[in-house]
Formats: C-alpha cells, structure tokens, sequence
C-alpha cells in the first residue's frame, strides 16, 4: 500500500501558507541614529527617503536622520536652527511634503510647533555629516536641501503634551492633534492645525447618541490614530480612527490599558488647498469645527490593550499595529485593522460599523489565531453576516530576525514595504531596523465557489474526519482524499488574505544587506514612566 505520510512539498506548503510576511533585519552604509525611544518618524515619498527626529537616547535628543531608500544609506542632517531636544512628539508630513512636529518633552511639556521643508541651497547649511568617501560626500552635495523654521501660530492652541496623536486630515494640510499627557493627567481633547495659515482651533465633539456605555473615549496617551476613509466614499468622508493608549481610572486612580477603536466623524468645509505631492491642483474640503465620537466594534481576532504601539496606514487604507505594552510586559505581535466584510470591498471606504454601544475592556484578547473567520471575541452584537465591517487581523511573519517585543517605537508605510526603528523594552533603547514585506505570490490560486465557501467549515470537519478513518482503518484513499481537501481549504484562505495584503506601489529593494545584532543603550526614564521603564 503506498504510504500516506504528508510529503515534504505538502508540509512547506502549509507552512509557507501561515507566513502572511516576512521581517527582514536591515544594514545601511552612512550615519546611524543610536538607539532611541520616543521617536517619531515619516516616510517621503516623493523623495524616497524616511526622516527620523528626536528621541530619547540616552537623554531627549533633536538630531534628525534621513535614511535613503534607493542607496540604504542613513545619513546625520545637521541644520541650522533646530527644535529643541525631545520625545514623544509628533511629526507629520502633508501632502506637500513638509514636516510638522508638535510637542513633545524636554524637562518641560512642549508645545511650540516647527516646519521642515525643503530650502533653496542658500537658504540652508550643507546639513549632511561627513561621508566615509568621496562618492558619497559628491553625491549628498546635490542633494535637496532641508530647513528647519519654527511657526508662529494664532487661535486657541493646546497645552503642552507629550505621547499624543497627530493625524493629516484628506485636504493634505490639517493636522488633528489628540490626547496625550500634560504632566498632570492625561488629555482627551482634539484639536486642528491649518499648515498654510498655521490658525489653530479647538475641535467641538459630542457624543454618539444612544448607547449606556462610554459615549466618548476616556483620556488617554501613547495611543495610536489614523485617518480613515475619504472624499466621495459610500459610506461618507470617514474620519479619525483612534485605538488603544494608557489612562487613569478616574474613580479607582488605577492604571488603564486600552484596546477600544473609536472613530471621530468630522463635519466638512468647502475649500481647496494648493499642490499636493502627486502635483494635482486643488485639494479635498476642509475639516470643521466640530464632530461626533463613535465606538467601533471590529470583529475578528483583536489586540489586547496596549499603548505606546506603533502604527503606519498603507496605500490601501489598513491600519497596521505592532507591539506596545500591557502593564509591565510588552508585546511583538502584528495586527491589522481595515474596512471590509463578506463584500470584500477596498480597505478604508468608509466608516461603518460603528457601535452607540460599548464592548468590555480585556475582551477579544490578541492570543486569537489570526484566521479566525471574522467572529467577534467579544461579546457584543456585531455586524450581520454578509455586511461590510471593521476587522481585526492578527498577522503571522517569518524572518530569521523579527523585531523583539518593544514599544516607543516608530513604524512607517514605505511603498509596499513597513519600516520599523527603535523603541524600548525592560529599560534598554533599541536601534534595530525593520522591514516587513508582505508575501506576494505571482498567481494566488482562485477563490472556491460561492457554494463551497458557504461550506468552507463542514469541508474542513469531512477532510479531517477523511484523514482519521484513513489512520483508523489503514485506507489510503481516505487520507489521500482529507489531504487534498484540506489543501484546497488552504489554497483558498491564502488566496484571501493575499488579496488583502497585496497592494500597489514599489517594493523596498531586496538587496538591502541584512543587520548586524542591535546595539543597546540602557534608558533613563521620566518619573511619570517608572512604571514602563
């Protein structure tokens, strides 16, 4: 009787088929940044290029790094005028390509803001540190030069802060500030930047009407946000997306961990901006005054509570989430958040499935296998079955290298690529650089019918029950029969979730070197942190 063990090609394939991507450790040539916390970093597309600012390394920093793509070479700028040293700020990148930092902490909670832009050469100092050779001194010469500006600002401006969110509104000049600490207590209060007047404004929100849970998010800080949705959509403009952070029980003082999603649906105004970095003329309607909180109630395999997570949005709409702390442990875990449901439809069209409701803190704990079939954790009521809805993700990787658990850490949407750098975990900062490439099969098998989707489960219970009556009863037949159903099932869940993780755009270049092991820097924390370390 020929042997039914699985062969060595069945057993690679449904290992590969769990390995939704893949980390790679990079190297670079040039000027490194020392390991750092509390970062903050944005990715130019325009220019190929990620800059990093500030941090904690060692002490709160302001050096600021670009690292070039297309040569995976990191360089020092060293610019005249430069913001003061500090962590957990924010900066931003509108569609012009400028770069907005605001807050932050140095001894003090900041909240002056300052504006990177490109610069006429005689506008700027030749900001790139020494070159190793002259090839490379020749070419960073010519390169486009950066200045730093610091901005007067008008309106009514928030306080100082640190560990906020800063989000770029759809007309590619708003930012909208959240949250974050004062010093004293953590924020829950939004505001707009326009970055071509520099006014601020306070935004008015209101609560969701309905509901006998929390109509608005609680204070927090070390959340992330993201803006989702946009002009035109069928299911409106979208809206700011807010997850996770760290608060205060106000009535126990005790700490909070946070794994809530939230969604601030923002009235609009007409207008127009200028250029945007694509060169079209015009812009999408301002952002207004005022808006509405909405809780999200995403189904699917969710994160536990976290914060100090990093976060990047890709050109699709999907938010991806990594690591962050819950309570004195810190994770390494990958998930996804985006708009879809049974329909399939495109990531990040609208805002739905949002709840007047609230689910319990804890619930839909991020230990859930990333293939669940869509059912919530929890147990609150979810979106019907067919309807498009909010959906968690847990993302398997491979990689001999992936980022250890970490949080303060920056992620970025680079092309078709994520780019991780830094962070810190038990009190030694991290240098460690990341890239996370998504798998991308040439041809994915097709989807199953619609009937055999319908019957996906009872398939796999026939296929595994095939697989015992053939170990049972010595029947090859029977186990060569689950085998092959069970690999069709697989065929088609992967073709699934390579269509959500495919994307358009260009790869980072895979002949980036692989890293030598990260250097460390042992951490000194601020008296509000000695919690976290």
């Amino acid at each position: 009787m020929r042997s039914t063990r699985p062969t060595p090609q069945l057993a690679m394939f449904l290992l590969a088929s769990s390995l939704l991507a893949t980390w790679t450790e990079l190297s670079a040539n040039g000027s490194w940044p020392t390991p750092r916390h509390g970062h903050s970093a944005v990715f130019c597309p325009r220019r190929g290029w990620m800059l990093l600012f500030g941090g904690n390394a060692f002490d709160p920093t302001n050096q600021l790094f670009r690292f070039d793509v297309a040569r995976s070479e990191w360089a020092q700028l060293k610019l005249a005028g430069p913001p003061s040293k500090r962590e957990g700020h924010t900066a931003t990148l509108t569609a012009d390509g400028r770069m907005v930092v605001f807050g932050g902490y140095s001894g003090k909670f900041l909240s002056d803001v300052w504006e990177l832009a490109e610069a006429p050469a005689a506008a700027a100092e030749d900001g790139v540190a020494a070159a190793d050779d002259g090839a490379a001194a020749a070419a960073n010469a010519s390169a486009v030069r950066l200045a730093w500006r610091r901005v007067e600002t008008s309106g009514e401006a928030p306080c100082g802060r640190d560990g906020h969110s800063s989000v770029l509104a759809p007309d590619g000049a708003t930012l909208l500030i959240h949250g974050g600490f004062d010093g004293s207590r953590q924020l829950s209060d939004t505001y707009a930047l326009d970055t071509t007047s520099w006014g601020w404004r306070r935004v008015a929100t209101s609560p969701a009407v309905g509901g006998s849970g929390e109509e608005a998010p609680p204070a927090r800080c070390m959340h992330c946000a993201a803006w989702v949705g946009g002009e035109g959509g069928e299911d409106g403009c979208g809206g700011m997306l807010l997850f996770g952070g760290y608060a205060i029980d106000e009535e126990t003082d005790e700490d909070r961990t946070l794994s809530d999603v939230w969604l601030l649906e923002l009235e609009r105004q007409p207008g127009a901006r200028g250029t945007d970095e694509a060169g079209a003329e015009g812009g999408a309607a301002t952002v207004g005054d005022a808006g509405t909180w909405r809780r999200v109630e995403p189904r699917g395999a969710a994160p536990q509570g976290v914060f100090g997570h990093a976060s990047a949005l890709d050109s699709r709409g999907a938010l991806w989430v990594h690591g962050g702390c819950a309570g004195r442990e810190c994770g390494a875990a990958l998930y996804t958040l985006e708009w879809g449901g049974a329909a399939g439809g495109a990531a990040g069209e609208g805002a739905g499935n949002v709840a007047a409701g609230t689910e319990a803190e804890g619930e839909a704990e991020g230990d859930a296998e990333g293939d669940a079939e869509g059912d919530a954790e929890g147990g609150g009521d979810g979106p019907a079955s067919g309807e498009r809805a909010w959906e968690w993700r847990r993302v398997g990787v491979g990689g001999a290298a992936a980022p250890s658990a970490r949080h303060k850490h920056s992620l970025v949407s680079a092309f078709d690529s994520l780019l991780l750098f830094g962070g810190v975990q038990r009190g030694m900062a991290m240098r460690g650089f990341y890239s996370l490439d998504s798998v991308a099969a040439a041809a994915a098998p097709p989807p199953l019918p619609i009937a055999l989707r319908i019957a996906k489960p009872a398939l796999r219970l026939l296929a595994l029950l095939l697989l015992l009556a053939g170990a049972l009863l010595r029947r090859g037949d029977y186990a060569r029969l689950g085998l092959s159903l069970l690999l069709l099932l697989e065929q088609q869940r992967v073709s699934e979730t390579l269509s959500r993780l495919r994307g358009g755009g260009t790869a980072l270049p895979s002949r980036l070197p692989r890293a030598s092991p990260p250097r460390a820097a042992s951490l000194r924390g601020l008296p509000w942190r000695r919690k976290f370390g």
